[in-house]
């Protein structure tokens, strides 16, 4: 079983109040939706969703069970932007030197470089030429 797309089902089962609206707008079949509210339901040991002829409702577990999904989802959709975010983009710590007289230069570089890249974290320091 799938817990998310399970969690998912279950909210659009809860949004669209109908079995078969929630499995279109989740792109799969009304049965494939059911059994996976079963496994949903096998897996905590508890009935989520009233049934009868069609949707009656969730029961007050099946409420527990939408508000613990509706913040997971939206966890899942919080990492994924943040990872999507950092792809690509560089991060760690950068030692720079530089002689007294070129300081301002290189702690002005510095800043751009943190301002453009903020997983970077620049270091500066002072030293004279022979230390270089």
């Amino acid at each position: 079983m799938n817990l998310l797309a399970s969690l998912r089902y279950l909210a659009a089962l809860s949004e669209h109040r109908h079995f078969g609206r929630a499995a279109a707008a989740c792109h799969i079949t009304q049965p494939a939706l059911s059994n996976a509210l079963r496994a949903l339901e096998e897996e905590f040991g508890v009935v989520i969703v009233r049934r009868g002829r069609s949707f009656a409702g969730l029961t007050p577990e099946g409420e527990t069970v939408l508000a613990s999904a509706h913040r997971m989802l939206h966890e899942h959709e919080r990492l994924q932007q943040q990872l999507r975010s950092e792809a690509g983009h560089p991060r760690g710590h950068l030692r720079m030197a530089a002689v007294p007289t070129a300081m301002p230069l290189l702690t002005r570089f510095a800043a751009r470089l943190r301002a453009r890249h903020p997983g970077i974290v620049p270091t500066v320091l002072s030293m004279s030429s022979v230390e270089l």
